[in-house]
């Protein structure tokens, strides 16, 4: 937390197995951040167990429903993409999702869906691909959608390293980006910046988030019986150098 908090801030990784959380409750800690998609049941027990005020930096949408959490507005991402798209003339849009389980990726589509059908766009499940958040999955599902008779002029993807798998697979065929097939990543990571070209994608405010979790952790210690607090911050589109107009004819 920061000093003028008054409180000391000690940061533990999670890995595969709860031996963190043994030693997160032996220090009694007076509030808890979680960073974790998704939070484990047993993690969520012990913490109410122990009535430690928790709240969860949510960047999935999938926080329990009876913890505190901060995310991001996950539908309206996935709207703001499509639409930028739409809005350059693209009506062959592909989405590259992350795994259809998450809420997060459930909400984006839902919005992508919405962008295409106020654009009097009909879907179209063929270019609708659900892969892992990686590089390269999302290559050989571009791969794959390139392939196709009538193949998308436009990508929406799940996250930043996916739009960067698109602008590969983009490379290895000969194909512009933007001059022949246009591409939007998610979340705004350093490397969407630095891309060549750089990405236009939908910026997750990660730092409004986490220190939003901070505000509210200090608003709900020594409240152990509130009600959650849920809030979705606003997500904005960057457009930078992957996106550009329909190609014509």
């Amino acid at each position: 937390m920061p000093r003028s908090s008054g409180y000391a801030l000690t940061v533990s990784h999670a890995e595969g197995d709860t031996g963190w959380l043994d030693t997160l409750l032996a220090r009694r800690p007076s509030g808890v951040v979680l960073v974790l998609s998704p939070v484990p049941p047993v993690v969520t027990e012990r913490l109410a167990r122990a009535r430690i005020p928790v709240v969860v930096l949510d960047t999935i949408g999938d926080a329990p429903s009876g913890m505190n959490a901060i995310g991001a507005t996950q539908w309206r991402g996935g709207a703001m993409a499509a639409r930028h798209l739409t809005e350059l003339g693209h009506e062959r849009i592909a989405l590259v999702s992350g795994p259809m389980e998450l809420t997060c990726c459930r909400a984006r589509f839902g919005g992508y869906l919405a962008a295409l059908r106020d654009a009097g766009i009909g879907p179209d499940r063929e270019l609708i691909r659900a892969v892992p958040f990686q590089t390269e999955p999302a290559r050989r599902a571009a791969h794959a959608l390139l392939d196709l008779w009538h193949p998308p002029t436009a990508f929406v993807t799940g996250n930043d390293l996916q739009g960067l798998g698109v602008i590969e697979a983009c490379a290895e065929r000969g194909l512009r980006v933007p001059g022949d097939v246009s591409v939007v990543g998610f979340d705004d990571i350093d490397a969407a910046g630095s891309a060549a070209p750089a990405l236009t994608t939908v910026r997750q405010p990660f730092e409004a988030m986490a220190a939003e979790t901070i505000r509210v952790l200090g608003a709900v210690t020594g409240e152990p019986d509130r009600a959650p607090i849920r809030l979705d911050m606003s997500v904005d589109l960057v457009i930078r150098k992957s996106t550009g107009p329909a190609r014509q004819g």
